[in-house]
């Protein structure tokens, strides 16, 4: 394994140890005789859903404004960048989503074309629509017997700027999901061969900075705009994350401009203070933390690498480094939903993901050696009590290559028609049909259906899934380019 090239610097500066958690603050604010004659309506009321409504402020006089800081926000956000060895970094409260369309619209202009790794999140084919931007793609590889999605060729990267010549940026995601990492070093300087930007989707990797045992992150190997969703791999809430700009080909004041449009205009101040919350935390112990983690995660891989009946995702060829974190497995002769329900009623286990073949199981710094273990116990008991099986034979799911009849702006513009499913072969889908979670996408609105995706979608419904675009069976498509 790769790594991580982070680490906290070991000479910390000024603004690192400055930075501090907003939620004291708050709570001192709270329980203060003040009298909010504002905003937020439930008026921090002390029985209003157990009393958290006192820590719920809106931008009042001392607590900054996160669109223009001048203040404690604009310190901690100074803190941050420090932390990270960022030009920039901004806190976002609208999740990693708002951070991806800010990225792209901030390097773009209307109708240009940008080289997207075809396994991104949903988030990234909105901002393309947003923007009326040429998507050109790069599919990256199935790997293993479970199926996930491997790590980006830069060949792959390196033949389509070849090929086109007018890209004006690229995006990737790395970690995905699953915790596959790529090569974003040697992308990166393919790009800059280019004088393009590079923009990573590095939502699943924001615990890569602090642990010498995980791959490097995103901002340390060149990228340009790096998004990272703390919330998902680090103690922090729901929708907190952080936008890094680490570049001289990106005007960090259009970055900014761009936020002011995707981000909200109120701001939660208890996000806020739960990003302060989490960077002061990972400043102060986040090495430690993730050697611990580290340890942790090492045993329970054993053991469940002791499973007869489990088959446990690791780094393996197609992958350039892999997040150990990331808990991805099968059980022979069975489901990935069979499992997660069993999980979920027999051992009151909630894990992240069900695919056909696998599950994924999250695990971060706040796990312990405990909650490790009893992860393991139950699955080791669900599988010793699981009848044998023959292995599952399942359809084909690779992705394949789409034809691209009009970009997903001009769909917007076109008379649209339902279609049952099984009937659109050969039409233009007028959404994009996506997988959630993770939101990749099977068909991007403006790509042509082809026989195989139907199949796809076809094997995803009858084994339980929701395939978003598909409602009853019916889908919408472009009408003037209908068949049949």
């Amino acid at each position: 394994m790769t790594a991580g090239t982070g680490l906290i610097p070991v000479h910390k500066t000024d603004n690192i140890n400055k930075l501090k958690s907003l939620f004291p603050a708050l709570v001192h604010y709270g329980n203060s005789d003040m009298l909010p004659m504002h905003m937020p309506g439930h008026k921090r009321r002390a029985d209003f859903m157990g009393g958290i409504g006192k820590y719920d402020i809106t931008e009042i006089d001392g607590f900054d404004d996160l669109h223009h800081p001048g203040g404690i926000l604009k310190e901690a956000m100074a803190a941050a960048a420090d932390l990270y060895e960022s030009d920039v970094t901004y806190f976002l409260v609208n999740g990693s989503t708002c951070g991806i369309l800010a990225a792209i619209a901030a390097v773009t202009k209307p109708r240009e074309k940008i080289l997207i790794v075809r396994n991104c999140h949903k988030a990234v084919i909105n901002a393309v629509t947003l923007r009326e931007l040429d998507p050109v793609y790069v599919y990256p590889k199935k790997c293993g017997s479970l199926g996930v999605t491997g790590s980006v060729d830069p060949e792959e990267i390196r033949q389509a700027l070849a090929k086109e010549k007018d890209i004006r940026a690229v995006v990737m995601t790395s970690p995905t999901y699953e915790g596959v990492a790529s090569d974003i070093a040697a992308i990166a300087v393919l790009a800059h061969n280019r004088g393009i930007p590079l923009i990573v989707d590095a939502a699943h990797g924001a615990h890569f900075r602090f642990g010498a045992d995980f791959p490097a992150a995103a901002l340390d190997c060149g990228a340009d705009l790096v998004v990272e969703s703390l919330h998902k791999t680090l103690p922090s809430l729901t929708q907190t994350a952080l936008l890094h700009v680490k570049s001289t080909l990106v005007d960090d004041g259009e970055v900014a401009h761009q936020l002011q449009i995707f981000q909200s205009s109120s701001p939660s101040y208890l996000l806020l203070a739960s990003i302060t919350q989490c960077l002061a935390l990972m400043a102060q112990d986040g090495a430690k933390m993730m050697a611990t983690y580290s340890e942790n995660l090492c045993s329970l891989r054993q053991a469940l690498d002791r499973l007869a009946t489990v088959t446990l995702l690791r780094q393996e060829t197609g992958f350039f480094d892999y997040d150990p974190g990331k808990i991805v497995f099968g059980v022979e002769g069975y489901g990935g939903r069979d499992i997660a329900a069993l999980l979920q009623s027999d051992f009151h286990v909630e894990t992240e993901m069900a695919a056909p073949r696998y599950l994924l199981a999250m695990t971060s710094v706040c796990d312990t050696k405990e909650t490790l273990l009893r992860f393991q116990t139950a699955l080791s008991r669900l599988c010793h009590g699981l009848p044998p099986r023959k292995a599952v034979s399942f359809p084909n799911m690779e992705t394949v290559a789409a034809e691209k009849v009009m970009t997903p702006a001009a769909v917007r513009e076109r008379t649209w028609a339902k279609r049952d499913f099984r009937e659109s072969s050969h039409c233009v889908a007028a959404e994009n049909l996506y997988l959630y979670p993770p939101g990749t996408p099977l068909v991007v609105a403006g790509e042509r259906i082809s026989p195989e995706i139907i199949t796809a979608i076809q094997a995803y419904v009858e084994m339980g899934f929701m395939v978003h675009g598909v409602n009853d069976r019916q889908l919408f498509v472009v009408s003037e380019n209908m068949s049949g």
